[in-house]
């Protein structure tokens, strides 16, 4: 039994997920508490998706005390004007989280509003707007000009080349002023710890004296936090 149980980026509702392993490892687990920090539902997919259904059921049936922060694709879905959203007012996302153990305050935030801070990470940012729209129009084109069959194993192949390798790319090379970012917005809420997700590199090291801790994903990496019973701390990556 672990104190509490954090993850990021299941992206459920989509062509790359690892839904299946996501599932094995939830119905498995046993915590009192659940931080869900972002991205956990696909900007496309609607809440009547059979992951999307089959993960609801399964967290409440754990009745776990659940904190919902805000990704980028939570935002999408707050800021819709149709009735798609996945939230009930028990789930309903927050933007950023401060988690007191008793021992120290975590701070909790996915980590995707780095992308609004200084001019070069908005280009980069709007850059991969840009290209995952291209990618999207290029997949309706050839949609029209394909068989049924053909067309669903073109979507995987596209969206699989953007969110495996171009998105990945990007990340890594801002990889260090992210931790440095997500540090100093940790020290501005008087926390000494972060956790968070969004660039889906699982990690736990210190950045500017802050322990800076990254759940990693549900897509490659299958990894989350714990925090054990003596209020410890710990990265585990699914093999």
């Amino acid at each position: 039994m672990y104190k509490s149980l954090f993850i990021s980026d299941t992206h459920l509702g989509s062509a790359y997920n690892n839904s299946e392993n996501l599932f094995d490892f939830l119905e498995n687990i046993e915590a009192e508490q659940l931080f869900l920090l972002g991205d956990i539902v696909n900007g496309s997919a609607s809440k009547e998706h059979p992951d999307v259904v089959r993960f609801m059921r399964l967290i409440q049936s754990k009745k776990w005390k659940i904190i919902y922060i805000a990704g980028n694709n939570e935002d999408d879905r707050l800021q819709s004007s149709t009735d798609s959203l996945l939230f009930t007012k028990e789930f309903f996302p927050k933007e950023n989280y401060i988690y007191k153990n008793g021992q120290v305050s975590i701070y909790l935030e996915h980590g995707h509003r780095f992308h609004a801070e200084g001019k070069i990470n908005r280009l980069l940012h709007q850059g991969l707007v840009y290209l995952k729209r291209f990618l999207s129009q290029m997949r309706k084109r050839k949609k029209m000009r394909s068989t049924q069959s053909s067309t669903g194993s073109s979507k995987i192949q596209k969206e699989n080349f953007y969110h495996r390798y171009i998105k990945p790319f990007a990340q890594k090379v801002l990889r260090y002023s992210f931790k440095s970012y997500m540090s100093v917005r940790t020290r501005e809420k008087g926390c000494s710890i972060v956790v968070c997700g969004h660039f889906h590199i699982p990690e736990d090291t210190m950045v500017k004296g802050i322990r800076y801790l990254n759940c990693g994903d549900w897509v490659k990496s299958s990894s989350y936090i714990v925090e054990n019973e003596g209020g410890e701390f710990v990265l585990i990556e699914e093999k």
